[in-house]
């Protein structure tokens, strides 16, 4: 359904009165859409058209509601659902939610001149921002999920407040309880396969990676959501093809679960092996990196001695499960967390990262952590790395690898210790799959979600406007319905 947007920014200098304002349309993007179409239809559009996506919640107000600006244009295509890691958040919203916590970029809803008409096909949102909030330059306003606007970045703790816990910034109330890739008796998906690395919906399947001895084991396995297997079994899903690859070169002597991991590089399209010598990892002990073109499988393997002067984590994860901070591959480059002994994700302490471009890892780069943890990492895309939260660890993170820091979040999903980490739907950033896996048996679930911060709309601004600490600002976005 085609819709229309306008943009109403009010800058009030409270010295002068002087009010500034300026006013554009935007373009709305494909997130939404490929929140619906993603994996061959996963939504269950009667339930959403009835429900919303949760109860109380009509669909624009949910899918559209949320507001996030940023310090720079971020362009006219349709396809940008996230914003670069270069762009700079200034300012969020969250509709029916007021700031009454300590982040400086969220500002409040108004209820009063906001309106939700969805019978005449015209919704608007007001958003308030007080002199302190959303300070600097602003070129670009576009609109988010509900909860997106609790992705607001910030160097300092941010402490949870005004709804921020929520255990679905992952999971949807759009997409019904079926699984596509259903368990076998007594096992999971995850203990059948390996770790799955992405899904693929042109053919209709999803890849799990396995270590299994010194090979890696891609098995490709169907989603069974473009035809009917008559001999498929009941409560199971089939392996169409199986992929063995010897790793017997990258892994160490002692490479095993816990020294060599798999993973997939969203940024650079790529499967990668990971293994280390030893942990913790002392500056003369080695790495070895492995990647794999993912349409070809062409292979590339980098080998280098911890450059980083400092001792590493070294454990590196297996295939399972996808949480383990300790050695991350995002756009070509190693992220690593320093050894710390003990740790405790109930008590998390304070580790040093870095970041080491596999080209060439001479040019290792500190990430600064502005004395904030990042326990695990729930999910990594567009160039950044981020935790959702936990029931023991606390508010949500971000790691930006443009910047190297790591930043604050009030999204905060603290329903279970090891909440849902993202498995990517490929050309379908918005929507990917969501594991759980279960401590302490290991097991994984595996069902469709939603990214919370996707660019719903972008309106980049004629010139930027620059809001400043003398001046409150209000921010009217209008979304109607177009003629089709």
């Amino acid at each position: 359904m085609p819709i229309h947007g306008h943009t109403k920014i009010e800058l009030t200098n409270q010295t002068t009165g002087e009010v500034e304002v300026v006013e554009k349309d935007n373009l709305v993007t494909n997130a939404v859409a490929q929140i619906f179409t993603s994996f061959n239809g996963g939504a269950n559009l009667r339930t959403a058209n009835a429900g919303g996506e949760y109860t109380g919640w009509e669909l624009p107000e949910s899918l559209y509601g949320g507001l996030l600006l940023y310090d720079r244009a971020l362009g006219s295509d349709p396809d940008t659902v996230f914003a670069p890691p270069e762009a700079r958040l200034v300012g969020t919203g969250v509709p029916r939610m007021s700031n009454t916590g300590n982040g400086v970029l969220r500002g409040s809803y108004n209820k009063i001149e906001s309106n939700i008409d969805v019978k005449n096909g015209v919704v608007t949102f007001v958003y308030d921002f007080a002199t302190s909030q959303a300070n600097g330059m602003i070129a670009s306003v576009c609109l988010t999920h509900r909860y997106g606007g609790y992705f607001d970045e910030s160097a300092a703790a941010l402490a949870e407040a005004d709804g921020a816990r929520s255990g679905q910034y992952q999971y949807s109330g759009l997409f019904d309880g079926a699984k596509p890739f259903p368990r076998a008796p007594g096992q999971s998906d995850t203990t059948l396969f390996g770790r799955p690395l992405y899904a693929d919906p042109e053919s209709d399947e999803m890849l799990f990676a396995a270590l299994d001895g010194t090979n890696l084991v891609l098995r490709h396995v169907t989603g069974l959501t473009t035809e009917l297997d008559l001999f498929n079994p009941v409560g199971t899903s089939r392996v169409k093809n199986i992929e063995t690859m010897d790793i017997s070169d990258v892994m160490y002597a002692k490479g095993d679960g816990y020294y060599t991991a798999v993973g997939y590089d969203a940024d650079a399209d790529q499967i990668y092996v990971i293994s280390t010598e030893c942990a913790p990892l002392k500056p003369t002990d080695h790495i070895r990196v492995r990647t794999y073109d993912r349409k070809t499988r062409a292979a590339k393997t980098y080998e280098f001695a911890n450059p980083t002067g400092a001792q590493l984590m070294g454990g590196v994860g297996g295939d399972t499960p996808l949480l383990r901070n300790t050695g991350r591959v995002l756009g070509g480059c190693l992220y690593v967390a320093g050894y710390v002994s003990d740790v405790s994700y109930s008590a998390p302490k304070l580790q040093p990262f870095y970041k080491i471009p596999l080209a060439d890892p001479s040019k290792v780069e500190s990430i600064d952590n502005h004395g904030l943890m990042l326990p695990m990492i729930h999910d990594a895309h567009d160039g950044k790395l981020y935790y959702y939260g936990s029931l023991y660890a606390g508010y949500g993170r971000v790691l930006n690898t443009v910047t190297k820091e790591i930043l604050a979040m009030e999204a905060f999903n603290d329903a279970d210790r090891y909440p849902y980490c993202c498995v990517p739907v490929l050309g379908c950033p918005a929507a990917p799959f969501m594991l759980q896996y279960a401590y302490p048996s290991g097991e994984g679930e595996l069902r469709q979600g939603i990214r919370r911060n996707y660019l719903a709309t972008i309106n980049d601004l004629a010139a930027p406007v620059e809001k400043t600490a003398d001046k409150t600002m209000k921010i009217t976005y209008t979304l109607r319905k177009a003629a089709e």
